[in-house]
């Protein structure tokens, strides 16, 4: 990892992500990275008045393949989400029930 993409995922956060309580934009002095794997940073995010955050952050290294295009999504798929979302009574129904295709 090169410092200048280091250097640049911390001016990425402190113009784009605040504190969730007050909503003040984070100083470099407030970012730390607290622990990297390759691409993988997962940085402290202080703010002065309110608990820090953690956050992972991954810096892509690569070019674009034009050859992998985005899905659209339509109006039924929408609906078909809505409708399956209507039936979860729980956060832990939605992650832990089993996929069901038709």
């Amino acid at each position: 990892m090169e410092k200048e993409e280091i250097v640049r995922m911390f001016q990425t956060i402190n113009r784009n992500i605040c504190c969730p309580k007050c909503g003040a934009k984070y100083t470099f002095d407030n970012i730390k990275i607290v622990n990297s794997e390759d691409n993988l940073f997962f940085v402290s995010l202080r703010c002065d008045d309110h608990p820090p955050v953690l956050a992972s952050v991954v810096i892509y290294q690569g070019k674009t393949n034009d050859s992998i295009k985005q899905a659209e999504i339509t109006p039924d798929d929408v609906i078909k989400s809505y409708i399956g979302l209507r039936k979860v009574k729980s956060i832990k129904d939605l992650i832990y029930r089993k996929k069901t295709r038709r």
